[in-house]
C-alpha cells in the first residue's frame, strides 16, 4: 500500500447535475402546492454508474471531477479537528483523484470520521455546522454554486476503504416559481413561519438549520434560507436551488412556508400552509412549485418615495458611524416628518446610544444617520411570557424574527446592509467594515441580539474590527427599550464587549481558548478565564488573581478603581454567560451595563470602547496594553468619568441573587452576541 498517495471518489459540480438527472424529482402537481422530496446525491461519480462508489487506498483509479486543493479529512475518535488527517489533491484535477497525505491521521482509534470537504471538520460536531449563507446562482449554470456548499461524512472503523453511498450528506431546496413577472430578480428566499411546535430552549423546531461559525455553542437556527441570483432579466418563471445542511427539518401542521422573490422593483411572495406534519429529510432535495397567490411585498417607490431616504442627525467627518432604521413600520408611521413616530423613536434610540461614558465624550465624533424603511405590514407578533414574541407571519422590510420565550432576534442582514449603505455612499472600506447598525423592531418585547461580522483581515487589528447589526424590540416600556440600545448597540455593537451575566454550565476549557483568541482580536476584554482551586485540580494552570487577570493593570493606579467609592473593580467568578470557569470585573448589576443593563460601563469596558474609537479615528496613543495606551486612558477616565460616578451609580440595581452567578431575577438575560466570519463586498455578505 502506497503510504503517500490515497484515492478518493466523491462529489463535484457535475455530480449534482448527474445525480439529480438520474433521480428525477416528481413532476409538479397542477393542484395545490406541495413539498416533494427525492435523494439529493445518489451517485458520487461524475461519469460512472453508481456501482463503484466504494474505493480503497490503493493504486486503483476512479474517475471523478476534482479541483486542485480539494481535501478529505480523517478524524480518529471524537471530532477534534486538530488531530485530523488531511489528504489533498496537489494538482492535475480532471479525472484523476490522486490525493497526497498532507497531515497524518495522528493516532489510531476504534472508529474514524471521514469528511468531504476536509474543512468541514473545524468544529466539535459534524459537518452540519457549516455556514450556508453567501450562495450565488448563475443563470447560465444554475446548479454550480451547490458544489461549494455540499458536504458529507461517515463514521467507519477502517478508513482504508470507505463507501460514501450511505454517508450523511447535505440537502437542497428546489423552488420552481411562475405565474407573475419577475423583473431582474436578484434573490430567492424561503422563510418558515412556525405557528406551533416550539421547543423550550429558544429555537423553533421546524427551522432550516445551519450554523454561523465553527463553534457548537453559537448556532444560528434560521427561519430563512436564500440564494442570490446573477444574470437574470425579466423572467416569467425561474427555478432556484438553495443548499441546506444535513439536518432533518421538522414541520408541523399549520406551519407556513413563504417563498419570496426579490426583484428590481421590490419583492413578491406566496405562502403555502401545511395541512399535516412532515419532515424534510437530510440528504434529500426538496421541491416546491408555486404558480399563484403572489402578493406585492415591497413598498412601491412611486408611492413611498421616501423609502430609503437618509436623514443625517449629525456628521462629524471621523471614522465612527452609527446608522439607525426600523422594521415593521408602515407608511403612516412616517407622517409628520421629523416629528413622526418613526423619526421620534430613531432620535430617542440615537440619544440613548450616547448616554453612558465614554459615549458622552465620543458623541461629537460620530456620524449618525437614520434610514427610512417602509414595511408592507406592521409587526404583529404575539408576546410570549416575560420575554420574546412568537412570529405570526407579518411581512416586514428586514424580516425580523423573534424567538418565542427567549430574547433572541434575527433578521435579513443583507437587506439591512443594503439600506445602511445608502447612508455610507462613498465611505472608505474601513468605515464600511466597522459601521454599527441599529434595527429597532416595532414590537413591544424585551428581545435583542447583536450580529457581528469579521473576516481574516481583522487579525491585522487589535481593536475589534468588524461590522455590527444590533436587532432589538422597542421593549415593553420606554426605559426597557433604552436599556436594549445601550446593551446591544453601545455594548456589543460598537464596543465589542462580552456579556458579563451567567447561566450556562462550564463543562470544558474550550471557552478559555475561544476568549483568548477574541482578546487578541480586540473583542471581549471585559471577561476572562477564571481558574479556581476546583478547576485547577482538574486542569492545572495558575489561579486567577488580580495580578494575572486581563484588567490587572487597572489595579493599584491613582484612579483607585477597586475602591467601593469608585466601582469596586475586582475578579468575580461567573461571566461570559458561564456560571463558573470565567470571571467578570464588577459584581453589582448597575456597575456594568453588560450584566444588569443599568448604570455604567465598567472601567475595562470603557477602556475598550475608548481605545476602539481612537483606533478608528487614528488618534490612539499606542497599541493595546502599552504604557502609553494605559496612561492615555487613565488620564481621560480621571477627567471625564470618575467625577460623574456618584450620580451615575445612584440608581438602584435590579434585585438579584446573593450567589456569585448574579443573574437578573426579573427576566431572562439578553441573548449573547453572534460573531460571523464574513465580510460585506458591496452587494452581499461573503462567508470566508
Amino acid at each position: 500500500m502506497n503510504s503517500s498517495k490515497y484515492l478518493f471518489a466523491v462529489f463535484a459540480a457535475v455530480a449534482i447535475l448527474a445525480s439529480c438527472t438520474v433521480e428525477r424529482l416528481p413532476e409538479p402537481k397542477e393542484a395545490a402546492p406541495v413539498i416533494e422530496s427525492a435523494p439529493f446525491i445518489t451517485a458520487i461519480l461524475s461519469d460512472e454508474p453508481a456501482t463503484k462508489v466504494s474505493f480503497e487506498f490503493t493504486d486503483w483509479q476512479l474517475k471523478a471531477a476534482w479541483v486542485p486543493g480539494d481535501q478529505i479529512a480523517v478524524t480518529p475518535g471524537g471530532y477534534g479537528w486538530n488531530v485530523a488527517g488531511i489528504y489533498t489533491l496537489p494538482g492535475g484535477g480532471g479525472n484523476s483523484a490522486d490525493f497526497e497525505m498532507t497531515q497524518s491521521v495522528g493516532s489510531t482509534a476504534s472508529e474514524y470520521r471521514v469528511f468531504y470537504p476536509g474543512d468541514r471538520v473545524k468544529c466539535n460536531s459534524d459537518f452540519s455546522r457549516f455556514y450556508m449563507e453567501g450562495q450565488v446562482q448563475s443563470k447560465t449554470a444554475p446548479m454550480d454554486h451547490l458544489k461549494d456548499f455540499f458536504a458529507m461524512y461517515k463514521v467507519v472503523s477502517d478508513y482504508s476503504t470507505v463507501d460514501f453511498s450511505d454517508a450523511i450528506k447535505s440537502s437542497c431546496f428546489r423552488v420552481d416559481v411562475s405565474g407573475t413577472t419577475f423583473k431582474n430578480p436578484y434573490r430567492v428566499a424561503i422563510t418558515l413561519v412556525s405557528r406551533s411546535s416550539f421547543t423550550l430552549n429558544c429555537y423553533p423546531e421546524g427551522q432550516f438549520y445551519f450554523y454561523n461559525n465553527d463553534h457548537p455553542d453559537n448556532p444560528k437556527n434560521s427561519s430563512t434560507i436564500s440564494v442570490d441570483l446573477e444574470g437574470y432579466g425579466t423572467e416569467t418563471s425561474l427555478v432556484a436551488w438553495i443548499a441546506m445542511s444535513n439536518v432533518d427539518v421538522e414541520l408541523a401542521s399549520g406551519d407556513m412556508v413563504r417563498v419570496k422573490v426579490f426583484c428590481e422593483d421590490g419583492y413578491v411572495y406566496s405562502d403555502y400552509t401545511l395541512d399535516s406534519d412532515m419532515v424534510l429529510e437530510g440528504g434529500h432535495c426538496h421541491s416546491i412549485t408555486l404558480s399563484s397567490g403572489w402578493k406585492v411585498g415591497q413598498a412601491d417607490y412611486t408611492v413611498y418615495p421616501f423609502d430609503g431616504e437618509v436623514v443625517a442627525l449629525q456628521e462629524a467627518g471621523y471614522g465612527l458611524d452609527l446608522v439607525l432604521m426600523g422594521d415593521g413600520f408602515i407608511a403612516e408611521d412616517f407622517n409628520g416628518g421629523d416629528s413622526s413616530e418613526y423619526m421620534t423613536l430613531m432620535q430617542d434610540m440615537a440619544d440613548n446610544f450616547f448616554t453612558a461614558q465614554p459615549y458622552v465624550y465620543l458623541r461629537p465624533y460620530f456620524n449618525v444617520y437614520v434610514v427610512k424603511a417602509v414595511s408592507p405590514e406592521r409587526t404583529n407578533a404575539e408576546t410570549t411570557g416575560a420575554n420574546g414574541a412568537r412570529n405570526t407571519g407579518t411581512e416586514t422590510k428586514f424580516s425580523m424574527r423573534y424567538t418565542p420565550n427567549s430574547t433572541s432576534v434575527s433578521g435579513d442582514d443583507s437587506t439591512v446592509m443594503e439600506y445602511a449603505m445608502k447612508a455610507l455612499v462613498g465611505a472608505s472600506d474601513m468605515r464600511v467594515s466597522n459601521v454599527t447598525v441599529i434595527v429597532v423592531g416595532n414590537q413591544a418585547c424585551r428581545s435583542g441580539t447583536c450580529w457581528n461580522s469579521w473576516n481574516g483581515d481583522s487579525s491585522n487589528y487589535d481593536f475589534g474590527c468588524g461590522t455590527a447589526i444590533a436587532y432589538f424590540g422597542r421593549g415593553k416600556t420606554v426605559q426597557e427599550g433604552r436599556q436594549l440600545v445601550r446593551h446591544e448597540a453601545s455594548g456589543h455593537g460598537f464596543g465589542k464587549l462580552a456579556d458579563e451575566y451567567t447561566g450556562k454550565a462550564f463543562t470544558n476549557t474550550g471557552p478559555w481558548n475561544e476568549i483568548a483568541t477574541m482578546h487578541d482580536l480586540g473583542f471581549f476584554r471585559n471577561a476572562d478565564k477564571f481558574v479556581s482551586p476546583s478547576i485547577q485540580s482538574q486542569v492545572g494552570g495558575d489561579l486567577t488573581t488580580t495580578s494575572n487577570v486581563l484588567w490587572h493593570d487597572l489595579f493599584g493606579t491613582e484612579n483607585n478603581y477597586e475602591s467601593d467609592s469608585v466601582e469596586s473593580l475586582g475578579v468575580f467568578e461567573g461571566g461570559y454567560t458561564y456560571n463558573y470557569g470565567m470571571c467578570r470585573p464588577t459584581y453589582q448589576g448597575n456597575r456594568s451595563i453588560m450584566n444588569g443593563n443599568t448604570g455604567i460601563f465598567n472601567a475595562i469596558s470603557r477602556r475598550q470602547i475608548y481605545y476602539r474609537a481612537q483606533c478608528l479615528m487614528g488618534t490612539q496613543a499606542g497599541a493595546w496594553g502599552s504604557a502609553a495606551e494605559l496612561a492615555a486612558f487613565l488620564e481621560w477616565d480621571k477627567v471625564n468619568m470618575l467625577p460623574t460616578l456618584p450620580g451615575a451609580l445612584s440608581a438602584s440595581a435590579p434585585a438579584r441573587t446573593e450567589k456569585p452567578n448574579c443573574v437578573e431575577q426579573y427576566a431572562q438575560p439578553l441573548a449573547p452576541p453572534v460573531y460571523l466570519r464574513r465580510y460585506w463586498d458591496g452587494k452581499r455578505f461573503v462567508t470566508e
